[in-house]
C-alpha cells in the first residue's frame, strides 16, 4: 500500500511538472504573438521601481513607464483610454516582488501560468469544500471552464490580479470550513489588498465569527490586516492619501459605477435614485442573509458565503469582467445540487450549462466589444446567472437534510 501511495504520488508530480511546462510554453507562444498582459505590467513596473530605485509605486514616473512598456509611448490620450496607475493598495507589491526580479517577459509569462493555477486550484479547492461526486467527464469540463471561460480567460490574458484574490477567498472559505481560523485569517489578510472584491466578505468572516464564537477567525483576520498595512505604512507613510488620489483620478477619467448603476442606464426614464435605491436594498437583504445565517448549520454558511461573493460583483466598482472569476464557488455548490437531486442524470444538463454560459460569453464579446473597452452587457450575464442559480438552491440549501457537505 505504501509502495502504491508512492507511486501515485510520483505520477502525479510528474503530471503536474508536465501541465507547468505546457502551460508555460502555450503562454509564451501568445505573449510572443499578442500585447496582453497589460494589467500585470503595472503591477510589475511599481514593484521594479519600488525595489531597484525606491520609487513610490503611487509616483508619476510609474504611471509614465507602465504607459510606455503598455503602449510604447506616453501620451495624455493613453491616460484617458486605458489609465495605468497603480491602484492597489501598497501590500499588494508583496505578490509582484518575486515577478519583478525576472526580466518582464519571462514575468509575464510566469504571471499568466500563475493565474491559470490559481484559476485551477480555486475548483479544486471549491470541489472539496462541497465534496464534489461529480464523474470524472464532468469534473475535467469544470476544470476547463474555470480557465477557459470568457471571465477565466480575460483575467489570465490581462495579467489580473483577480484569479489570485478568487484563490485567497476560496481558500480561506475552505478553511472556516474545516475550522483552521489561523489560516483562514492570514488567507482574508492577504485578500484585503483587493479591497473591492475582499471587503465585503471579510465583514461577513467576522460578524460571522462573533455570532459562531470563533474568536480565533476574528483575531486573525484583524491581526493579518493591521500588521499587513501596518508594516507599509512603516515602509511608506503617506501612501494610503497617494492611492485615493489613483483612484480618484482613475474614477474621474473611467466610467467605473457598479454594474446596479450601470444596468439601471437600460432602464428607459429610470433616475439614479433608483440605482442608489437598489443599492441601498442590495446591502440591507444582504445584511439580513448574514444574520438568518448566524444560527445555522455550516451548509447555510456555505450558502451565504457564496451569495456574498456573488453580490460583491455586483455592489462593487466596475472594473473589468475578470474579477468574475470569484463567482467560480458559488457555480460549483450550485451545480452540486443538481447533481445532488437528480443524480448522474443531472450531468448532461449541467455539461450544457457551462458550455451555454461558455460560448455565450465569447458570441456576446465578440458581437459588443469595441477594441479594449468591454460593452456594459459582458458584465451582466454572470452575475445575474449566479445569484439565480443560488437563489434557487437557498431552500435546499438551508432546509434539506441530505447533503454533500
Amino acid at each position: 500500500m505504501r509502495r502504491s501511495r508512492t507511486g501515485l504520488t510520483a505520477l502525479q508530480a510528474a503530471l503536474l511538472v508536465v501541465v507547468l511546462v505546457a502551460l508555460g510554453y502555450v503562454n509564451r507562444t501568445i505573449t510572443t504573438d499578442l500585447d496582453t498582459g497589460e494589467d500585470f505590467a503595472i503591477g510589475w513596473t511599481a514593484a521594479d521601481l519600488w525595489l531597484r530605485q525606491r520609487i513610490s509605486p503611487y509616483d508619476d514616473r510609474v504611471a509614465e513607464a507602465s504607459q510606455q512598456r503598455i503602449f510604447g509611448r506616453t501620451s495624455p490620450s493613453d491616460v484617458i483610454r486605458q489609465p495605468a496607475s497603480f491602484l492597489m493598495p501598497l501590500p499588494a507589491i508583496l505578490f509582484y516582488a518575486p515577478f519583478a526580479s525576472f526580466p518582464f517577459p519571462i514575468a509575464r509569462t510566469a504571471w499568466m501560468t500563475f493565474g491559470e493555477l490559481c484559476l485551477l486550484a480555486s475548483a479544486i479547492l471549491s470541489f472539496r469544500l462541497v465534496r464534489w461526486r461529480g464523474v470524472a467527464w464532468l469534473t475535467g469540463l469544470i476544470l476547463m471552464f474555470a480557465i477557459l471561460w470568457y471571465h477565466g480567460a480575460k483575467a489570465v490574458i490581462s495579467g489580473q490580479f483577480a484569479p489570485v484574490e478568487g484563490l485567497l477567498l476560496t481558500g480561506s472559505l475552505l478553511a472556516i470550513h474545516r475550522k483552521l481560523d489561523s489560516v483562514a485569517g492570514l488567507l482574508l489578510g492577504l485578500s484585503s489588498v483587493m479591497p473591492q472584491l475582499s471587503i465585503l466578505f471579510i465583514s461577513f468572516a467576522i460578524v460571522w465569527g462573533l455570532s459562531a464564537r470563533r474568536w480565533g477567525l476574528v483575531l486573525w483576520t484583524c491581526g493579518s490586516v493591521v500588521a499587513l498595512y501596518g508594516l507599509s505604512f512603516a515602509l511608506i507613510p503617506g501612501w494610503p492619501l497617494h492611492w485615493i488620489g489613483q483612484l480618484l483620478t482613475f474614477f474621474r477619467t473611467t466610467d467605473a459605477r457598479p454594474i446596479v448603476f450601470a444596468a439601471v442606464d437600460l432602464i428607459p426614464g429610470a433616475s439614479a435614485w433608483v440605482a442608489i435605491g437598489l443599492l441601498v436594498l442590495s446591502l440591507i437583504y444582504l445584511v439580513w442573509e448574514w444574520v438568518a445565517m448566524s444560527n445555522q448549520a455550516d451548509r447555510r454558511f456555505l450558502w451565504t458565503s457564496a451569495l456574498t461573493l456573488s453580490f460583491t460583483t455586483v455592489l462593487t466598482y466596475r472594473t473589468t469582467t475578470g474579477v468574475f472569476v470569484i463567482l467560480l464557488p458559488g457555480l460549483i455548490l450550485a451545480l452540486t445540487v443538481w447533481l445532488e437531486r437528480w443524480g448522474n442524470q443531472a450531468g448532461r444538463w449541467i455539461g450544457l450549462q457551462l458550455m451555454i454560459l461558455a460560448g455565450g460569453l465569447w458570441w456576446l464579446f465578440f458581437r459588443t466589444t469595441l477594441g479594449s473597452q468591454e460593452s456594459l452587457l459582458m458584465f451582466l450575464p454572470a452575475p445575474v446567472l449566479a445569484l439565480v442559480e443560488l437563489w434557487w438552491i437557498r431552500w435546499w440549501a438551508s432546509r434539506t437534510t441530505r447533503l454533500p457537505f
